[in-house]
């Protein structure tokens, strides 16, 4: 119950489905194929992009976190909190990746078919839900991100304070 409370009922999700909702009404009912895959297109060139930058950056943070580091942060819970925040961001990234590139695939099987094959707006509308949340998750990881940065700060000077002493 938690984790359903802390994902599906924050305020990433809720943003996402508004979005979705607006998507879904101003599409066609039927929506042509070369229109998906333009933008199908788009989205996979973008989640690519920020999939490869952001696995990148988990690997950094946890490779570069020294022990002491992770037990100033793990006295409160908070390297927990970001690694667990950067698992289900770059989960969400791949899942919205594969969703796009299968649907992808699928608009040019059925278009090297029939160049007038139209597809449903539910398809766009599952992109678009998939394709916002991802965005706007790791826009939320990369904040966690940064007060990560700011922690390490303060724990560099509270160190230095420390032995100068």
């Amino acid at each position: 119950m938690k984790l359903i409370k802390k994902y599906l009922l924050s305020y990433d999700t809720l943003v996402a489905v508004l979005l979705t909702v607006g998507c879904f009404l101003f599409s066609p009912q039927w929506i042509s194929g070369d229109l998906i895959k333009d933008i199908l297109s788009m989205g996979i060139g973008v989640l690519s992009i920020i999939f490869s930058i952001f696995f990148a950056a988990l690997a950094f943070i946890i490779g570069a976190s020294d022990d002491e580091f992770v037990g100033f942060l793990e006295e409160y819970g908070l390297f927990t909190k970001l690694i667990n925040t950067f698992k289900w961001t770059v989960g969400s990234l791949f899942v919205s990746l594969f969703y796009s590139i299968i649907v992808y695939i699928i608009a040019s099987f059925k278009l090297s078919e029939s160049k007038d094959y139209v597809f449903s707006e539910i398809l766009l509308a599952g992109f678009c839900f998939l394709f916002f949340y991802s965005l706007i998750a790791t826009m939320i990881s990369t904040n966690d991100a940064i007060r990560y940065s700011n922690r390490r700060i303060k724990f560099v000077n509270l160190k230095r304070n420390k032995d100068d002493k």
